[in-house]
């Protein structure tokens, strides 16, 4: 099985003439990414829908390497290999054909979906992270507090001997 990065690289060929800036600049994205990805990072979701909206390609072939390149050369694969099979029965060959032709249409909208989930994913899990830098700033500063007024109620503390402001470098 071939690579993503294999497959990129293909798409820059097909599309951009092998050059990376070209394609970069079709897809909406910048050359360091696209070298980047071609190097093994994995892509961020922005630039997969990016591809699969620019070039109509399959997205089973994109992201794991399986069937053809083009969505439009998939459903040819599957028209010829039911007419080879049985070229008396044409009619139900072209009402299973529609019939695919129709599911990998909604297949195809899935996919655009499960994209969009993803990327809603993405947002909420990078706005929890956020959260919880908050929550333990706040805490920093709810033990600091707590702190001072133990030292007060102590009488460790007074307008003698006031707290000394420390960095946040020097608090651990």
């Amino acid at each position: 099985m071939k690579l993503f990065q294999n497959r990129l690289q293909e798409l820059i060929n097909e599309f951009a003439k092998g050059n990376n800036s070209r394609f970069a600049s079709l897809v909406n994205s910048d050359e360091a990414k696209i070298r980047n990805y071609l190097k093994g990072t994995q892509p961020k979701l922005d630039f997969i829908q990016s591809v699969m909206n620019k070039f109509e390609i399959n997205f089973e072939w994109f992201i794991l390497g399986k069937g053809s390149m083009f969505e439009k050369e998939q459903k040819k694969i599957i028209i010829d290999s039911c007419s080879n099979e049985n070229e008396t029965n044409n009619s139900k060959v072209v009402e299973i054909s529609e019939g695919i032709m129709s599911l990998l249409e909604l297949i195809r909208n899935d996919q655009k979906d499960l994209i969009t989930n993803l990327k809603n994913i993405q947002v909420l899990s990078e706005t929890s992270q956020e959260k919880l830098l908050d929550v333990s700033h706040n805490s920093d500063d709810e033990r600091e507090v707590a702190k001072l007024k133990a030292d007060l109620a102590a009488g460790k503390l007074s307008v003698r001997n006031p707290p000394v402001k420390r960095k946040a470098s020097e608090k651990k």
